[in-house]
């Protein structure tokens, strides 16, 4: 994609809102730049409840995780909560003795787009947004629609039963340490994508083996592991998942991702907990946090003590951010 210039105050809404992937509520945004363009979007809930100083802190700590970030453009995003002005005074005060200063600040409140700091004078109408031309450049360079949590469609057309029940069983023979079921994993997971990346689709058999399979911990860990690398190494693998390391084919990750999300609508909402927990990771891995955490308090919904959501949750909640956040690509 080329690069994308963002110079007025609706511009830059619609780069943070593309970068995030929705419309925030509630919300401050901090887009972390360099010398070189936007780093990364980071999304955190109003807490107008917190202490100012200690929430400057926090926010600056997550913004420290991203290490080339010299100067940051805030956005207010406010609805039932926001900011305070002692937590942006607090904020910019905190980021400025980092070596991160706010170089710019943008309140969007009551469908109005306006400078943070200003008499509101200049304000536009938050319908702008969307008609200016980083917004339009931005669609014009997307060719796929983000895939919501809040979309999936209810399940009208199960995979069937009969695949379910043998993809389970079979699971429950194999193991991660077995070269046989790695390569099988792979095999049909390369299948699943090459197809999806065809024609947008993914067939019932396809949707039965993920959720089959995914009943056997290590290899749903292998299974999402695998659409961020082709490596054997324990080591490269654990180093994924934590998201210590990016993926190594960006394109086939988020298709690998998305077909995975389009196999949901086959599979009953009972059997869909893990792949819901991997698509959460997924998107925390493209650095969508927020919307990570709509599809792992979906797989809560199906089971609340599922360990795998519980751990993504707090790693997010505690603001871990994988090192994809900051890679660009």
């Amino acid at each position: 994609m080329k690069s994308i210039k963002a110079t007025t105050m609706a511009e830059v809404t619609a780069v943070a809102i593309h970068g995030i992937g929705f419309i925030p509520t509630s919300s401050v945004v901090l887009m972390l730049t360099n010398d070189n363009g936007l780093l990364a979007t980071l999304r955190v809930d109003a807490s107008p409840e917190a202490p100012a100083e200690e929430w400057a802190q926090q926010i600056t700590t997550y913004v420290h995780r991203v290490s080339d970030a010299n100067s940051v453009i805030l956005l207010s995003f406010e609805n039932e909560k926001a900011m305070t002005t002692q937590q942006f005074r607090a904020l910019g005060d905190t980021l400025a003795r980092a070596g991160c200063p706010v170089r710019n600040s943008v309140l969007i409140t009551d469908g109005w787009v306006m400078d943070y700091d200003g008499d509101s004078t200049d304000a536009v109408e938050f319908s702008t947004v969307a008609e200016s031309n980083a917004a339009l450049a931005l669609m014009f360079s997307t060719n796929k629609a983000a895939k919501m949590a809040a979309d999936i469609p209810a399940c009208t057309t199960p995979a069937s039963i009969s695949d379910l029940e043998k993809f389970i069983n079979d699971a429950r023979h194999m193991g991660f340490e077995d070269a046989e079921t790695r390569a099988v994993v792979r095999g049909t997971l390369a299948d699943m994508v090459g197809g999806y990346r065809h024609n947008g689709k993914v067939s019932p058999e396809h949707a039965a083996w993920l959720a089959g399979i995914c009943t056997n911990k290590n290899v749903r860990d292998l299974l999402f592991a695998s659409l961020a690398t082709t490596s054997d190494d324990a080591g490269t693998i654990s180093a994924v998942l934590m998201g210590e390391k990016a993926p190594e084919d960006w394109e086939f990750f988020l298709t690998g991702a998305d077909a995975v999300y389009t196999a949901l609508e086959f599979i009953p909402e009972a059997s869909r907990t893990d792949l819901l927990a991997g698509v959460g990771w997924a998107r925390w891995i493209d650095g969508k946090g927020s919307e990570a955490m709509k599809f792992l308090a979906l797989a809560l919904v199906a089971d609340p003590e599922h360990r795998l959501t519980t751990l993504l949750i707090k790693m997010i909640n505690t603001g871990e951010l994988p090192r994809s956040a900051s890679t660009k690509r």
